[in-house]
Parts: structure tokens; C-alpha cells; sequence
């Protein structure tokens, strides 16, 4: 199972980033942790990258604004009470009323569309960052606001903020999950975030955007949230370190009980020993340990308490800095601080990610645009629940065998899928649907899938009545299937594109001959006299014979598909995005095929011909023109002209258009 400890990035102070010692260490911080997605770069060839690409829209950069608005004003109001003075409570108040409307917006928006996809844990994330910036600066405005206040009051004050904020905050997003859970049966423990309570048990998050291994950052954290002497503490704590690598170095015994207490490597340096979880309760006991100039009982309890909270935050701060920010401009340009956070680039050159990423907006319904633009591919073996319902009958060996091949045959097309980077989307009992943007890839994946099968039924391969495929570009819809709880994340794909590619693959027209054939003979008439009657629309125009791959049309428009089909739509897109190799008009015993080379690899190739074989009459489509696409390779081709100047579309309907006047 996929874990989202595998995905941090380092470096790390404090934090083993081993995934079986952070699962011993924060069993619960898993599953609360939303997985890092796979983002492509616009060269797809590049090495893809792990995280949340997060649209920054225009609502998203209003509440950071009230945020910050929001937290100025309880500070002031904090400080103006500490000296004795009063509260601008009008100013306050209509600030938190600010945030109050955005934040409620984009929460009720999460519970809404959460769908179980762990957006709100990315939203958290993302969020918290902005109340550690909106308190970045508030010890230094309260001092500056009121000079009598001292250093240790403005630190308490800061988290004093800080725990006012945070309660208004999860009030709000309780009473939205209790409201949620009330209208739709769902779980309240389900739709409140656990992320957010994490995180409110380690200020942390909150309040620091670096921790250095020195912890010198965290003198204002002693001062005002653990109200003890930090000086004193980091004093004797580096004290700690010196005298402990003095010590390691001479103490063999030490060393081994390091390596199988801790089970420290030994290459371990022993600076890092300090920072493993009991290891100073554990020297404490060592005979040259001096607890009046190192850390004592007390410091050592605060010691081992802080270490786990500096472990959690540098696990939580390395999710946050996975969140890649994109425009709102609709672009899918990173900045350069992004890109360099998840490993996509390097230097002061912002980074484009691939065109089919999907950002998170949060303050849009969905927030992920359910619409995707992309092809499809899906495969079809025919007659395959016919050929099912025979093996039923069988004995028990050719059942197995047959099984033994169908999944033998379906395993081989998915590693011809993956390596060429068609992603695969559902099987359908007797074929499998695929989509992918890179149409020259999945054009040659057709190609590739037709050899198969061919080889397949050479090889006695049992279902051996053909195999269907369709190719096109469209509209699809993407629906995310499961609820809050439930991991990863699973769609079903919807839509104009899913509904046009089953029609390419099944022919099904708008008026179905056999469902008013069977209408017919329900009715009372003969089957003869009907067969008889429909006998005309049953005969295949194509022009070829029955034997192999082959596509046509009938005459009520109905489409035969025994090969490979393709929209017209596709074979567009697809000159928009490959370069493809010199057409040729060429004759292919007697039909006309446009003809060209398209590479597979640097070293291989294969040849294509797209034949336009009319206006199909589809089901729930109207009439769509379709095109037939045929390996050429190996085909006897004869009459061979080149076709200058001319795209794929047009060459094909010049052929098409010649056919007919013949």
C-alpha cells in the first residue's frame, strides 16, 4: 500500500525518514496524511514528480488576506488589554466576520466535494502556513505597539492569538460537520479533518517556518508556550552534544549499546544519537554523565517531549512543502521555489507542468474540474459472452485454460499500456478502457494491441472471433466514487467521450434493426418474414471480405466495426500533436488509404493508413464521420502518390470523396 511517508523530501533535522520508523512513531499521523500525486512535467519524458498542485484563485488569496486582517486585530486587542487599555472590540470583530465568511465558503465547499480524497487535509496544510506567516511578526508589533511590554509577555502573547484563533477556527468547522452529518447520515468523526486536530496539538505547525538543528529559532516557543528558561536549556544542551561526542569516542560499550539498543548503523554519527527518541534518558545513566552541568531529570523529560513534537513538525512541514502553487491565471506555470520544494527544477526558472494536470481549487464546486479533455481507447473481443457461455459447458481443463489465456492475453496489453503511458480507467468484462493526452502514443498502443491479438489466435488463442477497438477525443467526466475514510482515491469515468467511444466499438445505431426485429416478433409476425424483410440492412458495403480486420458501413448508416476505428476529432488532435511522417495516397487491394510512418521508438516505427468511411448513425449521437485506421504493415500497397501540402483530415476526405465517383 502506497503511504505518504514515502514521498517526503529532506533534508531533515530531527526526523528518520525511514517509513518503518515513522510508522512506529506516528501510527495515527498516517492515515490522517492525504498521498502525494504523481505530477508530469510538460516533457512527459521527464522523470514525474510527487505532490498537490493547488490553484491560488482569487477567494483562496482573500482568505489568506483575512486571515492576516484577522489575527493584526486580536493581536492588537491582546496588547491593548495587557497595559490596561481598551480593546478595539468593533475592529475585531468585524474582522473575525471577514475571515469567518471566507473560511466558512471554502469548508463548506470541502465537506461538499471531499468525496473521501482527503482535500480538506491538503487544504490544512496549505492553510496553516498562512496563520505561521500572519504570526511571524507579532512579538516584534506588540513591542513596537506598546514598548513596556517585554520580550517573554510578547511571545506568551503571540500564543495566546494563536489559541484564540485557533478556537473560533475549529468552533466553525465543527458546527459545518455537525450540519453535514445532520443532511447527509455521514459521520461527524468522518467529515471534521483528523489533520487539523494533529496539528492543533503541535503549535508548531503554526507558528515556525524552519527549526535548525540548534533550535535556535524556538528561544520565543521556551519563552512564551513552555514558559521556561530556553537559554539555560540550549546552554546545556549543546554542552550535551560536545561532551557526548568527547564520550563515544572512547567508549566502546557505549557505542555498542547505541547500535543495539537504537539499532543506530555504524556509520551513525554521534550528534545524530542525540536526536533518537530515549537515547538521553537512556545516557543519563552513564557513569560520566553530570546532570548539574548537562541537561537534568526535569530538562531531559522536556527533552524527549520536544523531540517527538520537532519530528512531527518536520514531518508535517515536508507534506506542506509539497503543495505546488499555481496561478490563477489558469496556467500551469510553478514558481521557481515550487518546483525546486518537489524536485522539478532548479534555479530561478519557474516550471510548466504537463497540460493534463488537474490543480485544486479549492473555492470551486468539485474542487478538481471533473471534465478532463483526453483520448480514449477501449478494446473489445467479440462474441465473448457467447464464447463464455460455451466454455461453461465444457470440461473442466479447457475452462482453465481458456481463463489461464484471457488473462494472460489482458496482462500483456496492460504492460503494452503502460509503457507506452495510457492510463488505465476500468476493464468492461470482455476489453478495457484506456485514456491518455499523448494521441500518437495511443494511436501506435492500437496497432500494437491489433499484432497482439492476431499473434494471440495463432497461438490457439479461444476467443477468436475478432477484436474491436475505438479511438477518440472527447469530453469526459470524472466521478469520484467512495466516502470520507475510505483510502486512496477511485473515479468512474462519465460522459459524451465515454458513451461515443462504446457506440465506435459496438455500432449500435440510432434506429437498432434488432431491437425492432425482435419488437416485430413479439408482435406476432414470422421470424422468417422478418429476417427476410431486414435481410438488405445486414449486408456489409466495405468492399472487403469478411476474413480479418475490417470496418464498413451498412446501409442505414450503422457502423460494422471488426478492426480499428477513429473520430475524426482524434485524428485532428493527433496532427496538432505528432509530426507525422510524408502521406501517401496508396490502394490497398480496392480501397484508397491516406499513409504514413509514425515512431514508436527511436529505432522502430510503424505505418498507419486512415481510410474515411462515412457518417455513422450512432445511437445517442447522431450522425459522426469515421474513419477506419489499418496497419499497413505487411499490406500489398499499390499506386502510390505523395500528398504535398495536405493535413491527415483533409487527404482522407479527398480520398473518400474520389471513392465515390468512381
Amino acid at each position: 500500500m502506497d503511504s505518504p511517508f514515502q514521498h517526503l523530501r529532506g533534508p531533515f533535522n530531527f526526523l528518520d525518514a525511514t517509513v518503518h520508523r515513522m510508522r512506529l512513531l506516528f501510527p495515527e499521523i498516517e492515515r490522517a496524511l492525504p498521498t502525494p500525486g504523481v505530477i508530469f512535467l510538460e516533457d512527459e519524458d521527464a522523470t514525474p514528480v510527487r505532490g498537490f498542485p493547488v490553484r491560488f484563485s482569487g477567494p483562496l488569496e482573500a482568505l489568506s488576506r483575512s486571515l492576516a486582517g484577522h489575527v493584526l486585530a486580536e493581536e492588537a486587542a491582546e496588547a491593548d488589554a495587557l497595559v490596561g487599555g481598551r480593546p478595539d472590540i468593533h475592529k475585531r470583530r468585524a474582522a473575525w466576520d471577514e475571515y469567518r465568511a471566507h473560511l466558512t465558503r471554502i469548508s463548506e465547499n470541502l465537506l461538499v466535494s471531499n468525496y473521501g480524497r482527503n482535500f480538506p487535509q491538503v487544504f490544512w496544510l496549505l492553510h496553516s502556513r498562512d496563520l505561521q506567516k500572519a504570526l511571524a511578526g507579532t512579538s516584534v508589533r506588540v513591542r513596537k505597539r506598546h514598548a513596556s511590554v517585554d520580550a517573554g509577555k510578547a511571545d506568551g502573547l503571540r500564543y495566546k492569538v494563536l489559541d484564540s484563533v485557533l478556537e473560533r477556527v475549529f468552533t466553525l468547522v465543527y458546527d459545518l460537520a455537525g450540519r453535514m452529518s445532520r443532511s447527509t447520515d455521514q459521520p461527524e468523526e468522518e467529515l471534521f479533518p483528523p489533520l487539523l486536530q494533529l496539528m492543533r496539538d503541535n503549535v508548531l505547525i503554526f507558528t515556525e517556518s524552519h527549526i535548525s538543528r540548534d533550535l535556535k529559532e524556538l528561544k520565543g516557543y521556551f519563552r512564551g508556550y513552555l514558559h521556561t528558561d530556553g537559554d539555560d536549556f540550549l546552554y546545556r544542551l549543546a554542552l550535551l552534544r560536545r561532551w557526548h561526542d568527547d564520550v563515544i569516542r572512547d567508549d566502546r560499550r557505549l557505542r555498542a549499546a547505541a547500535r543495539q539498543l537504537l539499532g543506530a548503523p555504524k556509520e551513525s554519527r554521534a550528534d545524530d544519537l542525540i536526536y533518537q527518541t530515549g537515547y538521553v534518558t537512556f545516557l543519563q545513566n552513564h557513569e560520566a554523565y553530570d546532570p548539574k552541568t548537562l541537561l537534568d531529570s526535569h530538562q531531559i523529560q522536556l527533552w524527549e517531549s520536544l523531540l517527538q513534537r520537532l519530528k512531527e513538525y518536520e514531518l508535517l512541514r515536508s507534506m506542506r512543502q509539497l503543495i505546488v502553487e499555481l496561478p490563477p491565471d489558469g496556467s500551469l506555470l510553478c514558481s521557481a521555489r515550487s518546483a525546486a520544494r518537489i524536485g522539478a527544477g532548479a534555479g530561478d526558472r519557474r516550471v510548466k507542468l504537463n497540460a493534463e494536470t488537474r490543480p485544486l481549487d479549492f473555492s470551486m464546486p468539485w474542487i478538481v474540474d471533473p471534465e478532463v479533455s483526453r483520448g480514449g481507447l477501449i478494446y473489445d473481443i467479440a462474441d465473448f459472452s457467447a464464447m463464455v457461455s460455451l466454455l461453461r459447458v465444457s470440461d473442466q481443463s479447457t475452462q482453465d485454460e481458456s481463463f489461464r489465456a484471457i488473462f494472460s492475453f489482458q496482462r500483456d496489453y496492460d504492460i503494452l499500456a503502460r509503457r507506452l503511458r495510457l492510463r488505465w480507467e476500468k476493464y468492461l468484462g470482455d476489453g478495457v478502457f484506456y485514456s491518455g493526452r499523448n494521441l500518437g502514443r495511443m494511436l501506435v498502443a492500437a496497432i500494437l494491441m491489433q499484432r497482439k491479438y492476431k499473434q494471440a489466435v495463432a497461438n490457439s488463442f479461444p476467443f477468436d472471433r475478432g477484436m474491436r477497438i475505438a479511438l477518440n477525443f472527447g469530453t469526459y467526466r470524472l466521478l469520484p466514487l467512495g466516502a470520507s475514510g475510505t483510502a486512496g482515491e477511485r473515479y468512474e469515468v462519465f460522459g459524451h467521450g465515454m458513451v461515443e467511444l462504446s457506440r465506435l466499438v459496438s455500432g449500435k445505431r440510432s434506429l437498432d434493426v434488432d431491437e425492432i426485429r425482435n419488437i416485430l416478433v413479439s408482435q406476432g409476425y414470422t421470424e422468417t418474414s422478418v429476417l427476410d424483410f431486414f435481410a438488405p440492412f445486414a449486408s456489409d458495403t466495405g468492399g472487403r471480405p469478411r476474413e480479418g480486420f475490417h470496418v464498413a458501413l451498412r446501409p442505414d448508416g450503422s457502423l460494422v466495426n471488426e478492426g480499428i476505428v477513429a473520430t475524426e476529432t482524434f485524428l485532428q488532435e493527433l496532427t496538432q500533436q505528432v509530426r507525422l511522417g510524408a502521406l501517401h495516397s496508396v490502394e490497398v487491394g480496392r480501397l484508397r488509404y491516406v499513409v504514413f510512418e509514425l515512431p514508436v521508438t527511436r529505432d522502430s516505427s510503424v505505418v498507419v493508413g486512415v481510410r474515411r468511411i462515412g457518417l455513422a448513425n450512432l445511437k445517442g449521437l447522431g450522425k459522426l464521420p469515421v474513419y477506419e485506421i489499418l496497419d499497413a504493415a505487411g499490406q500489398k500497397l499499390a499506386n502510390s502518390s505523395l500528398l504535398a501540402g495536405r493535413d491527415l483530415v483533409t487527404a482522407a476526405k479527398e480520398n473518400f470523396s474520389t471513392s465515390l465517383a468512381r
